[in-house]
């Protein structure tokens, strides 16, 4: 069990849940010079400042990502660009990444999420706390 001093708490947004239980398909695009410079991942959850990712590769804390959440066939695309906050390994060498968000997510933009049915309008009782939650 973490102990943590709360003092230091924070107060977060609510985290939304990607309705799929394996995430929504997601790609990373990392900052020049940094390997691989794309990767294949899945948004876990989102909120107005931040979000979740399911990855294969492990990323750098403090490292700023951009994120390309795509449905070709409905004409949807949602970038998001962020900061890795933090990391943890997964059995069958997947990280879960926690990233603060460079901008605010809109409610305009959430409620598009909800009505594409990528985020779940109701909790699913799957979120996944990360070490800073």
């Amino acid at each position: 069990m973490i102990s943590r001093d709360c003092s230091e708490f924070i107060a977060r947004r609510p985290r939304h849940e990607v309705a799929d239980g394996d995430g929504f398909p997601a790609r990373i695009e990392r900052q020049p010079g940094r390997l691989p410079v794309a990767a294949e991942a899945s948004l876990m959850n989102l909120s107005r400042t931040g979000f979740q990712l399911r990855s294969a590769v492990r990323l750098e804390i403090g490292e700023r990502i951009t994120v390309c959440l795509e449905e070709p066939q409905a004409d949807f695309q949602l970038i998001l660009s962020g900061m890795v906050r933090w990391q943890q390994p997964e059995s069958g060498q997947t990280w879960l990444v926690g990233c603060l968000s460079e901008e605010e997510a809109s409610w305009v933009t959430l409620g598009e999420l909800f009505l594409r049915g990528i985020l779940a309008a109701e909790p699913v009782g799957r979120l996944i706390r990360g070490p800073i939650d």
